[in-house]
């Protein structure tokens, strides 16, 4: 027997508090998941948006990401030349040395933290998708650096032609870069002995970069990196880099 409709409303009336209650509860349990999705979808998008196909990323064993990474010139100077890493047309292997440090930077009343990369020319044939859209690239040697676009007049300095006080010393911004929407345009890009020799890092960098031949074995490579005791990295995938990093 169906249950008449006027006493569906009037139960409605009667219990309206406890019923209010109920939609709430509802009403925020799905703006949480769709929150969370968003942020899923967005870190998904970072990661796509960061990673080529073709490109790995080493890191110091032991080190869960590039922030608490240390890797020699020794380390560096043993893997340039095996045979899975793909060379320009002058036979120059094409591996990036980078060296990642973090800043404090006022933001309103709090300070953030301001990712700033150290690289060397050769890391614009590896990340592909780096762009300058507005100035230049910096010049090795000098206090140049380049910053990604998301950070263009967020922060003291940070806009072209203005001088920007990081570390130990200011440096002037030459250019503004784009890529591809990912976690790169939150950052500084500045020459990496100078950045060495500001953070006082010597000639460790944090993680290496290299792009692969076509075809390459990645499982050969990954074991050789990490049994070779002259080499002794972890290899990955940048794209199951940064899927880790998102976990």
């Amino acid at each position: 027997m169906a249950i008449p409709f006027k006493y569906n409303r009037r139960s409605l009336l009667i219990r309206r508090v406890s019923n209010s209650m109920t939609v709430g509860a509802i009403a925020i349990v799905v703006g949480v998941f769709v929150a969370a999705m968003a942020i899923v979808g967005g870190l998904d998008s970072a990661i796509k948006d960061s990673s080529a196909p073709d490109n790995m990323i080493l890191i110091g064993r032991g080190a869960d990401s590039e922030a608490n990474s240390f890797i020699t010139l020794d380390q560096l100077d043993a893997l340039k030349f095996l045979p899975a890493i793909k060379r320009d047309g002058v036979g120059n292997p094409l591996v990036s040395p980078e060296l990642a440090e973090q800043v404090f930077m006022p933001a309103g009343d709090t300070l953030d933290n301001l990712p700033i990369r150290g690289v060397l020319p050769v890391s614009t044939q590896i990340h592909e998708k780096v762009r300058i859209i507005a100035g230049r690239m910096f010049t090795p040697g000098l206090n140049e650096v380049i910053i990604g676009k998301l950070i263009v007049n967020q922060y003291p300095g940070c806009a072209l032609g203005a001088d920007l006080k990081v570390g130990r010393r200011m440096w002037k911004v030459v250019g503004v870069f784009e890529s591809g929407g990912s976690s790169f345009e939150s950052e500084v890009w500045a020459d990496l002995h100078s950045l060495q020799e500001d953070s006082r890092r010597g000639a460790s960098v944090s993680s290496i970069r290299l792009k692969l031949v076509p075809g390459a074995d990645v499982h050969s490579l990954i074991q050789r990196c990490a049994d070779d005791p002259r080499i002794n990295l972890q290899a990955k995938t940048e794209s199951e880099y940064y899927k880790e990093q998102s976990e």
